[in-house]
């Protein structure tokens, strides 16, 4: 939770002063695991995202992975991490202070920590996506991500796995000066 707040008062800060946008919102995800039993599943039930203007084409994306694991055997907070993208939108826009919208290619990385199976995910993804925003505040991105995930075993060896997900993130621009 520390680390959060660090992170919240960061992001104000560099937009208080840089007089950007800053888009803050929540990333709802499941995650199933391919070594998951049948009916096992992952909830992110802290998926805080935050998005700032970098320049006129890119943004940079941080958001919270906090799973809340539901099996037949083991029920609790699984994985603990975050995940950084960088947007790069192909329509520029004519002002940092205009909300990011349109197509956009996006590099990711995630790092996690599996509390029940004990290891680490480092995962490293391309997105395709596409950020709508209206007149109001309110923006909501879709996005596709495909890469890799490398398993840091603590008991056996590291192995490397296919990562896909699909991203929906919701949420408000705030500090705009329009």
């Amino acid at each position: 939770m520390k680390t959060l707040s660090t992170i919240i008062l960061i992001c104000i800060s560099v937009n208080v002063f840089a007089q950007r946008n800053l888009f803050i919102g929540f990333e709802p995800s499941v995650t199933v695991e391919k070594y998951y039993d049948k009916n096992e599943f992952d909830v992110n039930i802290f998926p805080a995202i935050f998005r700032i203007p970098v320049s006129k084409k890119l943004d940079f994306r941080i958001s919270t992975i906090s799973n809340y694991h539901f099996s037949k055997t083991d029920n609790g907070l699984s994985n603990l991490g975050i995940s950084f993208g960088l947007p790069f939108y192909f329509s520029k826009k004519t002002s940092l202070m205009d909300k990011s919208k349109g197509f956009y290619l996006s590099a990711n990385y995630g790092n996690t920590r599996n509390l029940f199976h004990k290891h680490y995910a480092l995962t490293f993804a391309l997105e395709p996506g596409y950020s709508f925003a209206w007149e109001s505040k309110f923006a909501f991105h879709i996005g596709l991500q495909y890469g890799r995930t490398l398993f840091i075993n603590d008991f056996s060896q590291n192995e490397w796995g296919p990562h896909f997900g699909l991203n929906f993130h919701l949420g408000w621009w705030i500090f705009n000066q329009e």
